[in-house]
């Protein structure tokens, strides 16, 4: 992910595909989540059945909102394209899309760009470390069983991060393969883990980058006991300053607990600025200030729930716009697993106190 370091940092931010979505509605928010942009799909009499499902913000006020009409014993609507498609603007206009076909433990990634806020996309031809001619140009085959995962970072810049869960050997190194010629060719880096966890299996997120030099790492590192119960289950950041060539270990770890044991690091991970960031883990929320040499714990006033699937209640989505303010996504099974509600909450004070925000949809 790439933010951008001038005033606020711009997040991942869901769009509407015109050609894409069916069922699904992207609005602008200004403000209390009332959009300046109507969702062109589907056309509603009333707001009640309509969730806010994800939420993407620019700054305390503005930024953006995917909602989904939602009705008991009604499956959740999808997304025309391959389930892992997503957008990441950084401007009104520049945006770049990824979209993923998975299956058999592999997935096929592609990039799209826009220059004109999604009226147009182009393809970003990306040279892929395996050639497959078989495939379209720019595809990038990675294992999905293993936890591989792929960033673009414009104009040329490409990471891609692997997994231990594969073979569930522990290889004592996060492990990067970074590109600055969009594939042509490759650096092979390996991080090493903590002294303390040398036995762990690593699992990297997507780098965040604030420009072309400086950016945040942060990797799941995780032990199983022989009767499959955790042994340790911590959190550890990267830095770097020149791009991605080099990284350096923060101080401060995240060693986390759990009820279930069960942590979805894509989703509660937030990055918000070099100093600033956000880790969901179980009822608490994990926070620094000083770009992960020290963490502070949150037990914030509302009930986060549990991780996993099938969870009662659980936060989807979490998204912080700078220091203070963030917005959080919690479902909540209204019925059977996997029909849910989601209700929308806003913080002020940095994840202490959260307010539920009415839904605001301008028909």
């Amino acid at each position: 992910m790439l933010r951008s370091a001038v005033k606020k940092q711009i997040p991942v931010i869901k769009v509407e595909f015109r050609l894409l979505l069916a069922l699904l509605g992207v609005v602008q928010v200004l403000g209390d989540l009332t959009p300046a942009v109507p969702a062109a799909t589907p056309t509603i009499a009333s707001e009640a059945g309509r969730s806010i499902v994800e939420i993407r913000m620019l700054d305390a006020t503005n930024g953006w909102a995917w909602s989904v009409l939602v009705k008991e014993g009604a499956a959740p609507f999808k997304c025309l394209t391959a389930e892992g498609s997503n957008c990441e603007f950084f401007n009104a206009n520049h945006a770049i899309a990824r979209t993923a076909d998975v299956g058999l433990g592999s997935a096929y990634v592609r990039f799209f760009e826009t220059q004109d806020g999604g009226m147009t996309w182009s393809p970003v031809i990306i040279t892929s470390t395996y050639a497959d001619n078989d495939l379209p140009p720019g595809t990038i085959h990675l294992c999905n069983l293993c936890g591989d995962r792929i960033s673009y970072y414009p104009p040329t810049k490409v990471i891609i991060t692997h997994c231990d869960q594969g073979d569930e050997q522990p290889k004592g190194a996060v492990r990067l393969s970074l590109s600055t010629n969009l594939g042509n060719s490759w650096r092979e880096l390996r991080l090493p883990v903590p002294e303390k966890y040398p036995d762990g299996l690593a699992a990297p997120l997507s780098p965040v980058f604030f420009d072309d030099k400086e950016g945040l790492l942060a990797a799941h590192i995780l032990k199983r006991n022989s009767d499959d119960t955790l042994a340790y289950s911590v959190l550890v950041f990267y830095a770097s300053d020149d791009g991605g060539i080099t990284w350096t270990a923060r101080p401060g770890i995240i060693e986390l607990t759990s009820e279930r044991k069960e942590w979805l690091f894509v989703s509660h991970v937030d990055v918000v600025s070099l100093k600033d960031v956000f880790v969901r883990g179980g009822p608490n929320l994990y926070v620094t200030h000083n770009g992960a040499r020290s963490w502070r714990t949150i037990k914030p006033n509302v009930d986060f729930g549990l991780e996993g699937a099938k969870s009662r209640r659980d936060v989807s989505r979490m998204d912080f716009g700078d220091a203070t303010h963030g917005w959080v996504v919690i479902s909540e099974i209204i019925k059977d697993y996997p029909y849910s509600r989601f209700l929308s909450y806003k913080t002020s004070d940095g994840g202490a106190t959260w307010t539920e925000l009415p839904l605001k949809i301008v028909p």
